[in-house]
């Protein structure tokens, strides 16, 4: 009879065939005596024992959820053929409807027990996801941290142009053009380029936003707000800010180095 069932639900599904066919027959047999004690002798802790060992240890990985209860389904083409030979009527309806709750009640516990699996699997993988994400979100803070260090420590004027405007700028670039910071975030690029050099370099901006010169070192005049003047060496890279095309600028006061 196990070797039948288990032929049975074999041909449901291609995953059984994966099984060491020892230890399948192993596990068929220890459930069919588990199912025979529910049937005489509405006992059904072997069985209770059998379900919660089968969803905690992932018995049968590849094994779906939907083919385990087929699989249990599939206990009753084993059954009812012998019972339409030896039993009629009432007695026949009654047995019927035994093995039916039977397998009803193995089902529902069944499903208990893998949805709390599931959910203990899940709970699992969701606090490692959220230590992920926090070890995640610290090594970018501390990345943007040593960034933001960089660029205000180092001497060269840092900005982003995006749009015309200034984005970004470090500490160093501030002071080159004599300025808050929060006055130069927003500032048009154009007021802080003297008169001379305002139409090439603003043509070459329009360049790099189109991608034509990705990168590329010039020399123009810089106007700080007082209206002075100073030869600046300026360094600029296509980039992407905030998900935007932009431009990226290193500027260099090079007044001493033409002196």
């Amino acid at each position: 009879l196990i070797y039948e069932w288990a032929h049975k639900f074999s041909e449901l599904s291609l995953a059984y065939e994966k099984i060491d066919p020892k230890r399948w027959y192993e596990s068929s047999s220890a459930v069919f005596d588990a199912f025979c004690r529910i049937l005489e002798n509405n006992d059904f802790e072997p069985m209770r024992r059998l379900l919660e060992e089968m969803t905690s240890t992932h018995r049968f990985p590849g094994i779906s959820f939907k083919e385990s209860q087929q699989s249990f389904s599939a206990i009753r083409y084993v059954f009812f053929p012998i019972l339409i030979g030896k039993y009629q009527g009432d007695e026949f309806l009654n047995i019927l409807f035994q093995i039916n709750h039977a397998i009803d009640r193995i089902i529902f516990h069944f499903s208990d027990y893998f949805q709390k699996a599931h959910e203990k699997k899940l709970k699992i993988y969701t606090d490692e996801l959220e230590g992920e994400v926090k070890k995640r979100t610290l090594e970018l803070e501390e990345s943007r941290s040593n960034y933001q260090i960089l660029f205000e420590e180092i001497s060269d004027g840092c900005f982003v142009n995006q749009g015309g405007r200034i984005v970004f700028a470090n500490k160093a670039f501030c002071e080159m053009h004599a300025y808050e910071r929060k006055e130069l975030i927003g500032k048009k690029c154009d007021k802080l380029i003297a008169d001379d050099s305002r139409e090439s370099v603003m043509e070459r901006f329009y360049q790099h936003l189109k991608g034509i010169v990705p990168f590329e070192t010039y020399i123009y005049c810089r106007q700080d707000r007082n209206g002075q003047r100073f030869p600046t060496e300026n360094r600029v890279k296509l980039i992407k800010y905030n998900g935007k095309p932009a431009v990226l600028g290193l500027c260099t006061d090079i007044t001493e180095r033409l002196e």
